[in-house]
């Protein structure tokens, strides 16, 4: 009789992987290739970002096989991945990422650098002696699965970037970040979920919106609407978030945009033009700058603390 080996969980080399998909773009017309897409770099404890050796292979466990079918040849490379080294739940095979940790940092990186990188291709690689190598993919279905940028020129994270994430990776705390800062980082990811530019641009001023709105006008009382609310205190911000570039007028457009496309008048052509486009680029990375500032310099948070705070800050 055969004995069957078992490895215990304290034996096993468990990681948790999601892959970043699509070609290396070019920056200032020249081709330069990551430092993390020829070696791993440590984004913070147990966390990395670096190219795979089983790329492919976690590819492939991760898409349906179907049955008597010729396999396609695909059409997109893979040149870096976030993994997660020693996560916890070792002897689960489908325990990836309990505690989110890799998808946390996923949705941070989208602070610094938006791409495309999500949930599509993503797996817990398993390793032990005497046994063969597993790849269990999570099947994650719905919000999530894939994530989509305006400018697919820019679908990568320079080196720069990674420095710039691996600060806020450690400065993130998100039981101290007021209420609003951590309802508006929920609408930033999930605009980058949404493909379709007439659920975009609402769902991004809805993000934007969560910082700054506190007052109702209704009859018989005085006070700013929800338009000057959003222009006035937006262009406010600029003086505590430097790295803003709007203007009143780029604020103006980009909320008729989005008045038009959630009141069913449409107009979603109109931002895919050259000046919707530059707006809606403007809005977006507004969005990043003021969500960093937020992590990176608590007393600009606490601006949104309270109702007060904003009113007497950013003006009534």
């Amino acid at each position: 009789m055969t004995k069957v080996q078992t490895v215990s969980n304290e034996e096993l080399d468990v990681t948790d992987v999601i892959l970043h998909t699509g070609a290396i773009p070019y920056k200032d017309g020249k081709l330069v290739w990551p430092t993390h897409t020829r070696r791993k770099i440590s984004i913070a404890p147990d966390l990395w970002i670096g190219p795979r050796n089983d790329r492919e292979a976690i590819m492939d466990a991760c898409e349906p096989r179907g049955e008597n079918t010729l396999k396609a040849i695909r059409q997109f490379p893979c040149h870096y991945a976030f993994f997660r080294t020693n996560p916890p739940n070792k002897g689960k095979r489908h325990g990836f990422d309990p505690d989110l940790r890799l998808r946390t940092a996923i949705q941070l990186s989208r602070i610094v650098r938006p791409t495309t990188t999500a949930y599509a291709y993503a797996a817990r690689i398993i390793r032990g002696r005497g046994m063969r190598r597993e790849i269990v993919a999570p099947r994650v279905g719905g919000p999530g699965y894939s994530a989509y940028v305006l400018d697919e020129s820019r679908n990568c994270l320079w080196d720069a970037n990674v420095t710039e994430l691996r600060a806020i990776i450690e400065a993130f705390r998100p039981r101290r970040l007021p209420r609003r800062v951590r309802r508006a980082l929920w609408h930033h990811e999930f605009t980058a979920w949404t493909h379709l530019v007439d659920l975009r641009l609402p769902q991004c001023v809805n993000g934007l919106e969560a910082f700054v709105h506190t007052d109702e006008r209704s009859k018989g009382k005085k006070g700013m609407g929800s338009t000057r609310q959003f222009i006035s205190r937006m262009t406010m911000l600029k003086q505590f978030v430097p790295g803003l570039t709007w203007t009143e007028r780029d604020l103006e457009d980009a909320y008729d945009h989005r008045s038009r496309l959630v009141h069913g008048l449409g107009g979603g052509r109109a931002i895919l033009t050259k000046r919707g486009l530059k707006v809606f680029l403007a809005l977006e990375g507004g969005y990043r700058e003021i969500l960093k500032k937020c992590i990176l310099t608590p007393v600009v948070a606490q601006i949104f603390s309270s109702e007060t705070s904003i009113r007497t800050t950013l003006g009534f």
